[in-house]
Parts: C-alpha cells; structure tokens; sequence
C-alpha cells in the first residue's frame, strides 16, 4: 500500500498480485482472461479504479 507522491490525494495504491493454475492441466489464455475480467468487474463494482 502507498500514499504519497503520484497517488491522487485520498486515494491509495494498492498492488495486488494473482496466480493462476491447475493442479490438473495447463490453464487456457481464455480461462485466465476470464477470471481477471471477473475480478476486474467485481473490483469496479467496489469502487476501485485502475491506474494507467
């Protein structure tokens, strides 16, 4: 988490890191993009906004 220099003042940065796998098989590019739209939408949803 980071407040201060870059981050628009009352808001804070917040990295987030997710992994992706099967114990059975190799995942598809499509599953994974699936699942990241998901979360994107869920996170949106919330309030949260992406930085670019």
């Amino acid at each position: 988490m980071y407040r201060g220099k870059g981050v628009e003042q009352g808001f804070t940065s917040v990295t987030v890191t997710l992994d992706f796998e099967s114990f059975e098989r190799t995942l598809t590019d499509d599953e994974v993009n699936d699942c990241i739209t998901k979360v994107l939408d869920a996170t949106s949803r919330a309030g949260v906004k992406l930085r670019g």
